[in-house]
């Protein structure tokens, strides 16, 4: 997900040194199905103030005077907050695992031994964040609502961050307190860990939450122990 600029009103003494109300001839307005960084899309704020994009994340250009014949649909606290919502910079955990195959000389995990998950570096903890689009001001506070673990054997389940395994600092096999697995077949899997967050948003007297989620994998093998019996 793109990361957390405001939007920039200009006009009057901006940096394009174009005063607002000098009203160049109107882009084309924009239609409830068009993404509002097309070019050329113009719309309206609650305040009758007409909004257009002119590129990169926040170079958006106002307007006053005259609406056009064809006005365009006012830009809702909802949409505002969608595309704030979109600038914020999230970043997906990793997946944690132990023991970690890589550090035993089978390079895998046995079938039968319990594993620990753990998310890994990312994004965990609540954000808040205030921003400005298209003269709405939106107050965001995304905050972690679990861990989705796709454990790539058809088992999947919810957990919270976990808690990271220590090598040695319990018996072998110890499972985990908290986020764990155990797989019963051999297998090359795939664990798929999708961290889901709610985004509460507020704009004016109106409020919402936008759920969003974001995934990282890992490889795991899981064989067998042979015993040789002479």
């Amino acid at each position: 997900m793109k990361g957390g600029h405001e939007g920039t009103e200009r006009g009057g003494d901006s940096e394009q040194g174009e005063a607002v109300g000098s009203y160049q001839p109107p882009p084309l307005p924009c239609s409830p199905q068009q993404d509002l960084k097309t070019p050329n899309c113009l719309w309206r704020d609650e305040n009758g103030k007409y909004w257009t994009y002119v590129g990169g994340d926040i170079d958006f250009q106002a307007y006053d005077g005259k609406p056009p014949a064809n006005a365009p649909p006012t830009l809702s606290p909802a949409q505002a907050a969608q595309i704030a919502a979109a600038r914020l910079k999230m970043h997906p955990v990793g997946v944690g695992l132990g023991p970690d195959p890589s550090l035993n000389s089978y390079e895998m995990i046995p079938v039968g031994f319990p594993i620990w998950l753990w998310a890994e570096g990312g994004d965990t903890a609540t954000k808040s964040s205030t921003a400005s689009v298209a003269g709405i001001t939106v107050a965001l506070t995304a905050h972690l609502t679990g861990i989705t673990w796709d454990m790539g054997d058809g088992h999947r389940f919810t957990c919270g961050v976990g808690t990271p395994y220590v090598r040695g600092a319990l018996p072998p096999a110890t499972p985990s307190p908290d986020c764990g697995h155990t797989y019963t077949k051999m297998g090359h899997y795939t664990i798929t860990a999708t961290t889901r967050w709610a985004i509460d948003w507020r704009a004016g007297t109106q409020s919402g939450t936008i759920p969003f989620a974001m995934s990282q994998t890992r490889e795991i093998p899981i064989g067998e122990l042979q015993v040789l019996v002479r």
